[in-house]
């Protein structure tokens, strides 16, 4: 399991959850995309297959809108499989995370803090 946690700050971020949708649609590679809101919460998981481990690897981003042009996103990768993982945790969270780091430059919006919590 990997878990990180993302400050994302800039102003109309309320676009953030359709621009990731958009974004991981265009990616393909496979991915299955559960976008859904609660007030100001949004979450999105991914499901991705990966043959180095037979299994697959499961992804929850939360984000979570804040006043004054903040976003928190909590991002957690998990696999599906038994035994060694060579990898494959590292690889989706470095895609999900490289995904956000390229949105931001799109939006002109600042990742503010990174912290890996697992």
């Amino acid at each position: 399991m990997k878990a990180t946690r993302l400050v994302i700050e800039g102003s109309d971020l309320r676009s953030l959850p359709n621009i990731l949708e958009k974004e991981l649609k265009e990616a393909g590679a496979g991915a299955t995309l559960f976008l859904d809101s609660w007030n100001d919460v949004y979450i999105c998981t991914i499901q991705e297959s990966y043959l180095r481990i037979e299994g697959y690897v499961a992804t929850v981003t939360v984000l979570n809108l804040k006043e004054n042009g903040r976003c928190e996103v909590q991002i957690v990768q998990a696999k599906g499989s038994i035994g060694l993982g060579f990898g494959a945790e590292k690889a989706a969270a470095n895609k999900v995370e490289a995904l956000f780091e390229k949105i931001c430059r799109d939006n002109s919006w600042r990742i503010e803090g990174k912290k890996e919590l697992i």
